[in-house]
């Protein structure tokens, strides 16, 4: 009853919604796919099992990376929604989204610090200062 509309409304309040609810699909299926690529990445360097970073022949995809981020979410989606409301799995579910959100920018800042090879600087000094 609350989206029907009166007037313009009629016409706005559908589009509008299809509008939000494309909006909110194409946003999710841009944080899987930056989700899906730092295991890619990792399984690059060596720092994961290679067939994380594995290419599909044909589309030339990550499938095990993406498997493997689709499998974390589906996991995290139904335990943030075992025995609680509608309302708790929404928070539920944000928070689990921040907490590995967060996770991967902490993984991706920590590879150049433990991986093997060349280890970045400690400090950068700067050059003299020379006045013109």
């Amino acid at each position: 009853m609350g989206a029907q509309g009166v007037g313009i409304g009629k016409l706005v309040t559908p589009l509008i919604s299809a509008l939000a609810i494309c909006a909110t699909i194409g946003l999710a299926s841009l944080y899987f796919n930056i989700a899906s690529r730092l295991p890619m990445v990792a399984g690059w360097d060596h720092l994961l099992p290679p067939w994380f970073s594995r290419l599909h022949p044909r589309f030339k995809t990550s499938v095990g990376s993406i498997v493997f981020v689709g499998v974390i979410a589906f996991c995290l989606t139904i335990l943030a929604n075992l025995g609680v409301g509608g309302q708790e799995a929404f928070k539920t579910s944000l928070s689990a989204a921040i907490v590995c959100w967060a996770l991967t920018y902490v993984v991706m800042f920590s590879i150049p610090l433990f991986a093997k090879g060349e280890k970045p600087a400690r400090a950068y000094k700067l050059p003299p200062y020379r006045a013109s």
